[in-house]
């Protein structure tokens, strides 16, 4: 037994897998807005004399990375999602989402 075989047993039918895309795609939405969020807030809160601006970008760098490899992603799975590709979405989904909460993320970038 296949993982199409495996997803489709435990899915069904093809509105549920579009619910579920739709649901993840706005999950990876909040992550790409997270991580810009982060990125702003870390520049603004260590904004001292003592800490020199190269430092600051140094810091926030993988906030804005790790945002950028999201939205990639997003863009990439919303072009699977418009040409009904519902179980690549899920996957691309499901791993950015692993990838991003559990920090493997920032070893890519």
């Amino acid at each position: 037994m296949d993982i199409k075989q495996i997803i489709n047993k435990n899915i069904g039918n093809e509105p549920a897998k579009e619910w579920i895309c739709r649901l993840l795609l706005t999950i990876n939405v909040i992550l790409t807005m997270s991580g810009l969020i982060d990125f702003i807030q870390t520049e603004y809160q260590l904004v001292s004399p003592i800490i020199p601006p190269s430092a600051i970008l140094e810091i926030a760098r993988p906030h804005i990375y790790a945002s950028m490899v999201a939205g990639i992603v997003l863009l990439i799975s919303l072009w699977f999602y418009f040409f009904k590709k519902h179980l690549l979405v899920i996957i691309l989904q499901v791993l950015l989402i692993i990838t991003y909460q559990t920090g493997l993320i920032h070893y890519f970038t």
